[in-house]
């Protein structure tokens, strides 16, 4: 069967820092998505049971939909009205975390992530007169915390198109201060942070670019350090 991917803007329920636990809603039940198909309540059922923490224990918690990236295992797996969720201890020895843990949870508090997704077979479904296709029952194989900007084929550059407003992308350009001030992360993450960044500012230029002066100087004079964050991320502007 087709393994699919699909993610939601549901906001994360709860993440405890010092511990390492993440809960979120991986999926969103009863909405129509952009593959014109709709995730019934309870399809995850059964799926939860046999192959979640009190089952077998076969479902997996990435990072971007990637198997090389594992913060952590599930605790618990469940649904309500609202959706699909998850609990998940982020990996540690002690009071260290893995180095993927302590990148899940930075990005965590930078709002870096603000999506979940799963990967799932279709086990049953049924299409209805306008040809939307209701899954009632999938087999679910993980669930993943998702970047900003989706790291792969999976998870695609598609987040720019809601940063339409420059006070937004402002915002998002300080959640990458704050990050930076945080320090202690992985070559990868500064090499993703990078990628990020830059994406950003260009967005931010490309909107700013068809102001009238006025409004141009307002955001210009409320924007970051773009010369100090691009010193700490030792890049050319």
């Amino acid at each position: 069967m087709e393994k699919k991917f699909k993610s939601n803007k549901l906001k994360v329920k709860d993440v405890d820092q010092k511990k390492g636990i993440v809960s979120a809603y991986y999926s969103n039940y009863g909405t129509l998505d952009s593959d014109h198909e709709i995730i019934e309540q309870g399809s995850a059922t059964k799926t939860a049971q046999e192959r979640g923490p009190e089952g077998s224990n076969r479902i997996k918690h990435f990072k971007n939909h990637s198997r090389w990236e594992v913060p952590g295992a599930l605790t618990e797996l469940g649904e309500d009205e609202i959706g699909g969720w998850f609990v998940s201890q982020l990996a540690k020895m002690g009071d260290e975390f893995s180095t993927t843990a302590k990148d899940v949870l930075i990005e965590y508090h930078a709002g870096i992530i603000t999506e979940h997704s799963h990967g799932f077979e279709t086990i049953k479904s049924t299409r209805d007169e306008a040809g939307v296709n209701h899954i009632q029952e999938i087999r679910l194989w993980e669930v993943s915390s998702l970047t900003a900007w989706g790291a792969n084929s999976n998870t695609p550059l598609r987040s720019l198109k809601d940063f339409n407003d420059p006070y937004e992308i402002l915002k998002a350009l300080d959640n990458v201060n704050e990050y930076l001030k945080i320090g202690e992360f992985s070559d990868q993450l500064l090499e993703d942070m990078e990628r990020r960044f830059k994406t950003l500012n260009e967005h931010y230029k490309n909107i700013t670019n068809s102001l009238d002066e006025k409004s141009r100087k307002a955001l210009l004079d409320d924007k970051p350090d773009i010369s100090k964050l691009l010193h700490n991320l030792k890049i050319s502007y």
